[in-house]
């Protein structure tokens, strides 16, 4: 039940700085992992699921190596490429000393600029965990697996063998159908 957070950075006095920021506000919910390249980050991401991925622009694409100032976006594309298996996480923060870098990421990802003697950046990962922890346990409470069939004698049949065997267990799973034909190609749709 705890809040796991990815923080992806090279730099150890940053990712102490973030750390700790963090744990002032969040100590007992959290669980925090660190990685300091691209290949270590996917390495975690792959395994893991994580609710908050935080990360710096300019990082190694493999430990050991020299900084890359487009680490962070080959770290964001390989996230949403099939053969990386990452398990996405639900937020998606970068977080950067370089003013021209956080111009140059637009898009559905927020970036902050981190300056250690500012307390902005803090303020925004403060109210972002917060926001998590608020929609992380309503999601939990909502959550209900759906199994999609073909029609609705299959439905039928299927939410009568619930209940013989599962009893009340049944309400936890929704069953979507449609009334007409054509439902192994509604459920393929719908997959």
């Amino acid at each position: 039940n705890q809040i796991s957070i990815l923080i992806v950075d090279d730099d150890f006095a940053k990712i102490s700085s973030i750390i700790k920021q963090i744990r002032e506000v969040f100590s007992e919910t959290l669980a925090i992992t660190q990685a300091s390249s691209v290949q270590e980050a996917i390495e975690n991401i792959r395994q893991k699921e994580f609710h908050l991925l935080i990360t710096d622009f300019q990082m190694p694409l493999r430990n050991n190596e020299a900084p890359d100032n487009s680490g962070g976006l080959i770290l964001l594309k390989n996230l949403y490429r099939k053969k990386t298996e990452a398990i996405m996480p639900l937020y998606i923060v970068g977080l950067t000393q370089h003013v021209e870098l956080k111009n140059m990421y637009d898009g559905v990802w927020k970036v902050w600029h981190y300056d250690s003697a500012s307390d902005e950046w803090r303020k925004k990962i403060r109210d972002l965990i917060h926001h998590i922890t608020l929609v992380r346990y309503r999601v939990l409470a909502e959550k209900k697996e759906t199994l999609f069939l073909e029609g609705p004698t299959d439905k039928r049949i299927i939410e009568f063998t619930l209940k013989l065997y599962f009893g009340d267990k049944a309400s936890n799973l929704n069953l979507e159908t449609i009334n007409y034909g054509g439902g192994a190609s509604w459920v393929e749709r719908q997959l």
